[in-house]
């Protein structure tokens, strides 16, 4: 079959899979990469040992997550396309180790806030921290998916392509018709020049504000993180941010309060 072929029918086959434009822009170009590079031969008569050894070579040359990326839609490519399942289905991902740091107090970042005068600059970083989501999803809620009779906001397609209501705070309420009344968007909430707010545009003011390796997802462990300190169901939590398990939350839980903060130490029985 041609590449151009396996290519169209390639991505036939995620717009089938999958609803999030983000993703469905990086498996392309993932896809696009892989089809065409210089392989040995055709991808027909590629090998699982090529294959592996090609996924070696990511890992090596970018990042664990890159090749974790190159894999799932190798795996598609040979599942759904190519018919030729039995390649990839031994090919497992790599599991990366989450680097623990050191999370912004929330007295500091009320400091810093309170000093922000741009009022979308301020919209944007009280909308992270008073809901947890993802910086993609930030980008993609429209006007029409804030609710305030309801006092929620639909997240269209988040992680997986699963939508979900998050609440809506009434003080985050106030601080966004604030911002809507001077900057007026007109489709998404949150907007530019171009359309679309972009997702460098938040990471570039946010590290003036907060730091050069400050970057829009703290503010989602740092949300989490309240959460969790201050004791909220782990079941809404989980709903609320878009994690297919309460297990994946288990991670926060290094940064709780309540498991660095204790009475009972061996160090009692000593002094």
């Amino acid at each position: 079959m041609e590449k151009s072929r396996i290519y169209k029918n390639f991505l036939d086959v995620i717009e089938s899979k999958f609803t999030s434009e983000a993703t469905l822009k990086t498996y392309a170009n993932v896809a696009e990469k892989f089809i065409y590079d210089k392989h040995y031969n055709s991808l027909e008569a590629l090998t699982n040992k090529y294959i592996k050894r090609y996924l070696l070579g990511i890992k090596n040359r970018k990042s664990v997550s890159s090749h974790n990326q190159y894999l799932s839609v190798i795996k598609i490519l040979y599942r759904d396309v190519l018919k030729q399942r039995y390649k990839v289905e031994s090919i497992k991902p790599i599991k990366s180790k989450r680097k623990l740091i050191n999370l912004m107090g929330m007295t500091k970042i009320k400091s810093i806030v309170s000093k922000i005068p741009n009022l979308k600059h301020h919209a944007i970083i009280m909308t992270f921290l008073s809901t947890g989501v993802r910086i993609s999803e930030l980008l993609d809620i429209r006007l029409l998916d804030v609710d305030s009779e309801n006092m929620r906001i639909l997240i269209r397609n988040g992680k997986g392509g699963k939508s979900r209501f998050i609440g809506l705070d009434s003080k985050l309420l106030k601080d966004l018709r604030k911002y809507y009344k001077l900057y007026k968007p007109k489709y998404y909430l949150f907007e530019g020049i171009n359309g679309k707010y972009s997702k460098s545009s938040i990471n570039k003011f946010l590290k003036k504000y907060f730091g050069t390796n400050f970057h829009a997802h703290l503010l989602r462990h740092i949300h989490i993180t309240y959460m969790i300190n201050n004791d909220v169901n782990n079941e809404k939590l989980r709903n609320a941010v878009g994690h297919n398990s309460t297990s994946t939350l288990r991670w926060y839980y290094q940064y709780s309060e309540h498991t660095l903060i204790t009475n009972i130490n061996p160090i009692n029985e000593l002094i």
